[in-house]
């Protein structure tokens, strides 16, 4: 700094900060033409770089309104048409927590559900709709409709063409066969027993009959104890196959380490 003279302004006076700011028209002309000059760039590389954070912020905004609406329609129930694939009982619930989740009213649940139907579904609805004065109401309906007579004619055609595959497990099997028993309402042990003995593996209708087993409970205890007994064989032969490779290794590292040591 000078002391006595501004070298840009030429008067003497000392180049203080006051001067500098306020009285030095030659310091004042340089800073208004730095300003004008660099202030616009300034302004226009801060305005270009927001709208580009903007652009990449809204692009990840949209991705991830797309992944929620996504999400979203993954967790609606799928329309429900009284299609013999979807059992009513578990959509009217699917539908009750999609309804939660939505945080809808039972009102709410009740003038939307509409939308989730079609074909003999919708045209129920339709005429019924008036009836119903709570959620409750067309639950209660909906389930007398769809899944008491309709459900148990499904099921039992469903158990006339039940076959256990090779690979399934019987136990698996049994759920199975026991939740289409429920769901078409059959209690009778006969027609239980002939069922099983019609659709599981050969194997097992050998030995039912072999046993000269007549019940549906022995049927599936005797079943069941034979599956048991064969996984205990299957797993032994795995062992047994385990240790032979683990022989057949230690040997063959034997003979390689031997057949080193002449050499």
């Amino acid at each position: 700094m000078y002391i006595e003279r501004c070298p840009f302004c030429n008067k003497n006076t000392p180049e203080t900060i006051k001067h500098m700011l306020i009285e030095c028209f030659r310091w004042n002309s340089i800073r208004h033409e730095t300003i004008i000059f660099n202030i616009p760039r300034l302004y226009r590389t801060v305005t270009i770089d927001q709208s580009t954070n903007n652009q990449a912020l809204n692009q990840v905004i949209m991705s991830e309104n797309r992944e929620n609406k996504s999400r979203t329609r993954s967790l609606e129930p799928e329309i429900f048409t009284n299609d013999e694939s979807v059992e009513p009982f578990r959509w009217i619930r699917r539908y009750e927590l999609y309804s939660k989740k939505e945080g809808w009213d039972e009102s709410k649940q009740l003038e939307l559900l509409e939308l989730f139907l079609d074909g003999k579904a919708l045209n129920w609805f339709e005429q019924k709709v008036d009836s119903f004065k709570t959620w409750k109401d067309a639950k209660e309906a909906f389930l007398s409709k769809f899944d008491s007579h309709e459900t148990e004619l499904r099921s039992w055609r469903e158990l006339q063409t039940l076959k256990q595959n090779k690979e399934e497990d019987l136990e698996e099997f049994i759920l199975k066969i026991e939740k289409l028993f429920e769901r078409s309402n059959i209690r009778d042990s006969t027609i239980k027993f002939k069922c099983l003995l019609s659709s599981v593996l050969p194997k097992y209708q050998k030995l039912i009959i072999k046993e000269k087993i007549k019940s549906y409970d022995e049927a599936l205890t005797t079943s069941l104890e034979q599956e048991a007994v064969e996984k205990i064989c299957r797993m032994d032969v795995i062992e047994k196959e385990t240790e032979s490779q683990g022989f057949n290794i230690q040997v063959n590292e034997l003979k390689h380490t031997v057949k080193n040591s002449e050499n």
